[in-house]
């Protein structure tokens, strides 16, 4: 059997239409896919411009060594791959490679495209250098030279941290400068939002699993964030949320620093640096039952807290003229602040702490004029003010979440006519999560018609203060651009 006889049956069993285009142009190769999708079967011998959708002219005049796109022929789309054919660096032609996009090689090459690139881009985010350094703590107050000298000391070590701090206080920064200042410090930096975790999918998240250990384990399986920071650092962000369930698993990695995957008998030895952080009260957690108290303290055995910002107010100024310079660099602009309203940022209360103010200087920046004065800040000094979003924020804002969430719960269980679990649908939550909400808030349906006319008085309530502080803001705004 001569050579061009076992091409043609090779090249007719491929799923793939396959042609040759030699160096004069002429079509001298084409299996019967090829023909089929060109809707010609007489291909062989004829020119390549027959062919309308190849770009094999470009490839032999340009001096490029393949091209790659996809393109519609005869109404079906399809991937076209041409490449240039040499031998002993002579070109011999060209070859053109016709797949069907909706063909189980596309589907797989573009599976395996997409996991690379997600594994590209997760390891990109994740093993890259620390994004925040210890020159990234702003301040001069006592407490912050401290807080420099306990991170030099603790980052030489590897012993588990626990930074506690209300929310806004800068616990994430720590833990980056804490792994910058490391020997782990060129190893990943693997960050887990525990109360972003749905308790169903916690393990498999955290440890990984093995390819078929459950409905929809993707093929291969998947390595997990414990493995992911393996000679690095694991920052466990909200600790305090984590679910239950999870605990006593975490509690073996503390304690033997091994992992085991879902669905998999192997153990896995991994070198990591765990810190985690957390805006509750863990000892409370402890009493009520919430956390086990041997996790907390294999967790607890370094404890860095850090103070609210209107307990070091000196540090104000120091912050807003850092966050006045990123904005200036950001946007090319050279906007500056008056010393009146930088003292008047340091008599703030900062329930939201350091985030609120970077916030607050961004909100600042964008409403001014070159200079930034004390009017330029939305904040409201009357403790009187029903809508005062200084006074007590911490817990007025849990309590008006708590009351948004309820709320929507119930709406969403009218709605659905209190099928828990098309509410769960509606809500975008998992079942098990509703009743566990449910739980929480007590819910029952005799009482969701009271409960709900409850909520409509409260949101009209807090509309009427809303639209009454932006019109004054709105008309305060107007005057003062007026006037300059």
């Amino acid at each position: 059997m001569d050579e061009v006889k076992i091409l043609n049956i090779l090249g007719n069993e491929l799923l793939v239409g396959i042609a040759f285009v030699t160096v004069d142009g002429k079509i001298n190769f084409a299996n019967q896919l090829f023909c089929e999708i060109a809707n010609n079967h007489d291909l062989i011998g004829m020119d390549f411009s027959v062919l309308d959708f190849t770009r094999v002219k470009e490839l032999f005049y340009t001096g490029k060594n393949q091209i790659s796109r996809v393109a519609t022929i005869n109404g079906e789309r399809y991937l076209i791959h041409e490449k240039i054919v040499k031998d002993d660096q002579n070109m011999k032609g060209a070859i053109i490679l016709l797949i069907p996009i909706e063909s189980e090689i596309i589907k797989r090459i573009c599976q395996q495209y997409s996991a690379i690139k997600k594994l590209d881009k997760s390891e990109k985010n994740q093993k890259s250098i620390s994004k925040y350094t210890i020159k990234d703590l702003k301040g001069k107050s006592c407490f912050i030279q401290n807080l420099r000298e306990q991170i030099y000391k603790v980052s030489q070590f590897d012993s588990s941290i626990l930074i506690t701090g209300e929310s806004g206080t800068g616990k994430e920064l720590v833990a980056h400068a804490i792994h910058s200042l490391s020997k782990r410090r060129n190893g990943p930096f693997i960050i887990v939002n525990c109360g972003a975790l749905p308790e169903q999918i916690a393990e498999a998240e955290l440890f990984g699993y093995e390819e078929g250990s459950f409905t929809g384990a993707k093929k291969g399986g998947r390595i997990g964030k414990f493995e992911a920071a393996d000679g690095g650092t694991i920052f466990l962000d909200e600790i305090g949320d984590l679910p239950k369930s999870i605990q006593v698993k975490i509690l073996r990695v503390l304690q033997e620093r091994e992992i085991q995957r879902v669905g998999s008998h192997l153990v896995k030895k991994v070198d990591i640096r765990i810190i985690a952080a957390t805006n509750r009260n863990l000892e409370e957690m402890i009493q009520s039952g919430d956390l086990r108290e041997d996790l907390f303290y294999r967790l607890n055995v370094i404890r860095l807290h850090l103070v609210p910002l209107r307990e070091r107010r000196e540090d104000i100024p120091e912050l807003t003229y850092f966050f006045l310079d990123k904005l200036n660099k950001k946007y090319l602009m050279n906007k500056k602040i008056t010393e009146a309203a930088v003292e008047y940022l340091q008599k703030q209360r900062w329930p939201g702490n350091i985030r609120q103010l970077h916030n607050m200087i961004e909100h600042a920046f964008v409403i001014s004029g070159n200079i930034i004065d004390i009017d330029d800040f939305i904040i409201l000094e009357n403790e009187n003010n029903n809508y005062n979003l200084n006074a007590n924020i911490e817990d007025d804002l849990n309590s008006q979440l708590e009351k948004l969430e309820k709320s929507l719960i119930i709406k969403a269980l009218e709605k659905a006519n209190w099928n828990k679990t098309q509410a769960a649908d509606l809500l975008g939550i998992h079942r098990t999560s509703l009743y566990q909400k449910l739980e929480k808030y007590g819910l029952k349906k005799n009482e969701s018609k009271n409960i709900m006319v409850s909520f409509y008085l409260i949101d009209v309530e807090i509309e009427m203060n809303r639209k009454i502080f932006y019109s004054k803001k709105v008309k305060s705004f107007s005057l003062s651009n007026i006037s300059k």
